[in-house]
């Protein structure tokens, strides 16, 4: 989920950027508790505005937030588990803040998890007993065997409450052709995504983001999610599949990482990865000119090209120094930023996607004091 290289109750919602019919029984599952959502007043009693949480087994998806410890050492772990029942997420540890990748399984209430670090190497296993609130269990070192209690619960002080759901549209009258028979040749978009509980303004960003396709155009503006799904569908045929997915979330920033693969029958599929970083104090998306001086884009441009050569110095398919532009396809890090570079951006296609990691030492005075990201670059709520 996370691709650095350094780094409940029943509630129906209405969604106003899919439909009920498109969310199903996941996003039944778990939703808003909020009284302002729920439309009652203030004076009724808790008992009754929030009812007891469910069995989280029971659950066909959901998203979590918990703080607590690895023996004696402060973690805050995020996971998310889909209706097939894996479970994915990122954890630090406080004192670094450097994310571990987790990806496992959900049976019943038994939680089993790996963890990965930026190499992709795992170095330690998670198993554990999730309730309603909390996670209580083992967490091992996979290079010496040594166990530590793990003794989790669910927080979100500083951070977002999220549910995910998932839609697909499938036509097979419009075909790719000469294909073989045993490949699946209908036109078809797979979208999965979070619902931001109590920031619609952050919802409608998103589905924003994703409808628009890069060519300035606005005809997709005024379109539901599942409309303009099923209008990529009828212009296809494509098979594409979007997965939103979060990096952080905590210190008032959220993070997402947005994931699409497509083919539309080209000589190849073509990928794409994107971030986006929010401030949830004011509900808006965090910008290079939100975090950087006034000014910063020569600078900007001349340390992260003498990086992004240094540090991709073994990719023989870049393109060449004097056409290197930087973009706006930041993620914010404890210690830097992470710019991603999309095929063809900075490189041939077979030059994969570049990046450029630049420290918040290395901008010096670039980085702006105050800037909305600023609580989470220092830690400090």
């Amino acid at each position: 989920m996370y691709s650095s290289t350094n780094n409940l109750s029943y509630i129906v919602i209405t969604l106003r950027f899919l439909s009920v019919a498109v969310l199903g029984t996941a996003f039944l599952a778990s939703a808003c508790q909020s009284k302002k959502d729920k439309g009652v007043s203030s004076d009724i009693p808790a008992a009754v505005v929030q009812p007891t949480a469910p069995d989280i087994a029971t659950l066909a998806t959901f998203s979590k937030r918990y703080t607590g410890t690895i023996g004696k050492s402060a973690i805050v772990l995020t996971i998310d588990k889909d209706s097939s029942g894996r479970l994915s997420g990122v954890y630090y540890y406080q004192r670094t803040r450097l994310p571990l990748t987790l990806n496992g399984r959900l049976r019943g209430h038994e939680a089993e998890l790996d963890e990965q670090d930026q190499a992709g190497k795992i170095t330690g296993r998670f198993a554990g007993k999730l309730s309603a609130t909390g996670w209580a269990g083992i967490w091992t070192n996979t290079k010496t065997g040594a166990p530590l209690p793990l003794a989790l619960h669910e927080d979100y002080t500083g951070a977002a409450r999220l549910t995910f759901g998932s839609k697909e549209v499938k036509d097979c009258t419009i075909r790719f052709e000469n294909r073989p028979a045993d490949m699946d040749n209908c036109s078809v978009v797979s979208l999965r995504l979070p619902l931001v509980e109590e920031h619609d303004k952050i919802n409608e960003d998103i589905r924003q983001l994703l409808m628009d396709d890069g060519s300035g155009t606005t005809e997709n503006q005024n379109l539901d999610l599942q409309t303009w799904m099923k209008k990529r569908v009828y212009e296809g045929p494509v098979q594409a599949d979007i997965d939103v997915s979060v990096v952080n979330n905590g210190y008032h920033l959220l993070s997402l990482q947005i994931d699409e693969s497509e083919d539309s029958g080209g000589a190849h599929p073509n990928h794409s990865t994107r971030y986006i970083n929010y401030d949830l104090r004011r509900n808006t998306q965090i910008r290079l000119r939100d975090l950087l001086a006034p000014g910063y884009e020569q600078r900007l441009l001349l340390l992260g090209r003498k990086l992004f050569y240094a540090q991709n110095a073994d990719n023989d398919m870049l393109h060449d120094a004097e056409e290197f532009k930087m973009n706006e396809n930041f993620l914010i890090q404890p210690t830097g930023l992470l710019f991603h570079f999309n095929p063809y951006e900075a490189a041939a296609y077979a030059g994969g996607d570049p990046t450029v990691f630049i420290t918040y030492k290395q901008m010096g005075t670039l980085l702006q004091q105050g800037n909305p990201a600023e609580a989470f670059i220092k830690g400090q709520l």
